[in-house]
């Protein structure tokens, strides 16, 4: 784990954290478009009846730069806080209540009408030992990094956070 001091300061941190992603191949983006999840398994992202219908094809309805920039916060997180992250999207797999963090119907009742969660671009998580203050305070301070470059908006939700890619047309991250 590599911490800032006096002689590391947070810049090189950050480049750090990126060379040491880079040098073991994570994250790559020279095939974005064709951008399988690592961290996450496809059913984690989607609803219960998308997934029935669809299975692995369930991967054709979302933005390539969500699913990246979601495994590049589970990268990130594993590295500044050196262990291996439990994040949470969809938890139905596993017994739990959530099934619309990921995709969402256009008739779901969560949300807002035209949601990014609708479109494949947007995802509300957790993390199960990290506060979600933490992550998103974390995000927003480093939001020009690597890890964080396909991200456009971002809020704070009790007991969680959305970000998602949609077109801004800025590269600044807008805060909701």
């Amino acid at each position: 784990m590599i911490y800032p001091n006096k002689k590391n300061s947070l810049n090189s941190l950050k480049v750090e954290l990126e060379n040491i992603t880079s040098s073991i191949g994570l994250l790559d983006r020279s095939n974005i478009n064709q951008y399988i999840p690592y961290h996450y398994k496809i059913e984690e992202l989607v609803y219960i009846d998308f997934y029935k219908k669809f299975k692995a094809n369930c991967i054709w309805w979302f933005d390539p730069y969500l699913l990246w920039s979601l495994d590049a916060i589970w990268v990130y997180i594993s590295i500044k806080y050196n262990k291996t992250p439990i994040i949470t999207i969809n938890d139905y797999i596993f017994g739990g209540n959530n099934q619309y963090r990921g995709l969402r119907p256009f008739d779901c009742s969560v949300g807002v009408k035209y949601s990014q969660h609708k479109f494949g671009k947007a995802s509300d998580f957790s993390e199960k030992e990290i506060s979600p203050k933490e992550i998103y305070e974390e995000i927003i301070e480093n939001s020009s990094s690597f890890y964080f470059q396909y991200i456009r908006c971002i809020k704070l939700l009790d007991g969680g956070i959305h970000i998602d890619t949609r077109n801004t047309g800025k590269k600044e991250i807008k805060i909701l």
